[in-house]
């Protein structure tokens, strides 16, 4: 993603600008995660027992769905306030078909980790009963 803002804008400090910014959420939510008294992290686990399994992945999943709408329409919107701008290159006469496949390797790598996750997620209360 960084690298495609830094092409449609054509400027490096835009993508520096973008790689602050992630690093810096990341770190703010790093924070104050570490800073919630485990008493709420206890209250928080015992009041979502009462919520069934299927409740809770279906909010996980309009969770994921939303903030990816988010994202979806804010990359729709900087395409288009940079659609004037000159890029360096022609991106559609340089790419080839065989192209495509060196990104299966990270999407499967992507896959497997949500995947992952969602079963983490559901096997962990499994887990803990025992």
């Amino acid at each position: 993603l960084i690298t495609y803002i830094v092409y449609r804008t054509n400027s490096i400090f835009t993508g520096m600008l973008a790689h602050f910014t992630n690093n810096a959420m990341a770190m703010v939510i790093s924070f104050f995660a570490n800073k919630v008294p485990e008493s709420i992290l206890v209250e928080s686990e015992v009041a979502s027992a009462g919520f069934p399994m299927w409740l809770q992945i279906i909010v996980l999943a309009v969770m994921v769905i939303g903030f990816s709408a988010v994202a979806v329409t804010l990359l729709v919107i900087f395409t288009k306030r940079t659609k004037s701008t000159k890029t360096s290159s022609a991106l559609s006469s340089d790419l080839k078909a065989g192209d495509v496949l060196t990104f299966i390797p990270g999407v499967l790598i992507m896959g497997a980790m949500f995947v992952i996750v969602i079963l983490g997620y559901i096997m962990l209360p499994a887990i803990n009963n025992f």
